[in-house]
């Protein structure tokens, strides 16, 4: 019997980045005017680049979770790994989203 790998899959089985393979890329345009903070996996940053006509400048070592959650654009597929939790129904495999405020 196949053991579980439940760090390779979500809940639904589909293949996720996961937040150690995250890059913080500064997005710029042809005149090097800084225009979007974006984050992904590196190949989902440069193919959101290279579709929106941009250049990476750099990528950043380290961004703090909160301002990525503020100030940065997640460009890659499925679940946002730095998306702010307010729960999850394990019976549903569905997050809670509090919307009452």
């Amino acid at each position: 019997m196949k053991q579980l790998d439940l760090f390779e899959n979500t809940v639904t089985g589909k293949l996720t980045g996961k937040i150690s393979e995250m890059e913080f890329g500064v997005l710029k345009d042809k005149c090097s005017k800084p225009v979007k903070y974006v984050y992904g996996t590196y190949e989902e940053v440069e193919a959101y680049a290279e579709k929106e006509e941009l250049w990476v400048d750099q990528y950043l070592d380290h961004v703090n979770p909160s301002t990525v959650q503020k100030n940065f654009l997640y460009v890659g597929q499925g679940s946002d790994p730095y998306e702010l939790q307010r729960g999850f129904n394990y019976e549903t495999h569905e997050k809670i989203v509090d919307n009452s405020f």
